[in-house]
């Protein structure tokens, strides 16, 4: 509602926006409102016809991990875990980091393990299972099996919430949140 006001400022600012917006019916009036409106998708840490992980995406989050820690303070097995673990959403990627880390100081550990990110990944899983519905499972598991993006309503509130992930390649797809997999 207030686009004429936080674009009036004679100054370069960048805006940003939730992904999922991109699938409501006020992406139009963001569109319209902004002159430049720039997709930044997630990167896709597996392909869309097998859960094997995509080589690509999970090294390029890998990399902004090594920007950001020095390598000896993380075990290369748990980097790889939290990269295809992550979702390919580079937030997630450093929240994931980070309590991480808060788990290895826990133990008293020097650097981060795969034991330590497992844990990072349980409480994940928990906070993304929270606002579920007891339909989402199943729209969940379907998204899971056929990747097909669509703007139902259930889908939508499940891209919100980060349950459901959209990736790109020649076409949208999307999956469930990769640390769901093992509930769904």
């Amino acid at each position: 509602d207030h686009a004429p006001t936080i674009t009036a400022p004679k100054a370069h600012m960048i805006y940003t926006f939730p992904l999922a917006l991109k699938h409501s019916d006020e992406f139009g009036f963001i569109r319209q409102s902004f002159q430049a409106v720039r997709t930044l998708p997630n990167l896709c840490t597996h392909h869309r016809d097998s859960d094997e992980p995509d080589h690509e995406g999970c090294e390029a989050l890998q990399k902004l991990v090594r920007l950001r820690l020095e390598e000896d303070l993380i075990d290369e097995e748990a980097l790889r875990l939290l990269a295809v673990k992550s979702g390919g959403i580079p937030v997630w990627l450093v929240f994931l980091v980070r309590d991480s880390a808060l788990f290895a100081m826990e133990r008293g550990g020097d650097r981060i393990e795969v034991q330590d990110v497992e844990l990072a990944l349980r409480d994940l899983r928990h906070d993304t299972v929270a606002p579920l519905r007891r339909g989402d499972y199943e729209v969940l598991r379907q998204r899971h099996k056929d990747h097909k993006l669509t703007t139902d309503e259930a889908e939508k509130r499940l891209l919100y919430n980060g349950a459901l992930i959209e990736y790109p390649n020649e076409k949208p797809w999307c999956d469930a949140h990769p640390v769901l997999w093992e509930i769904l």
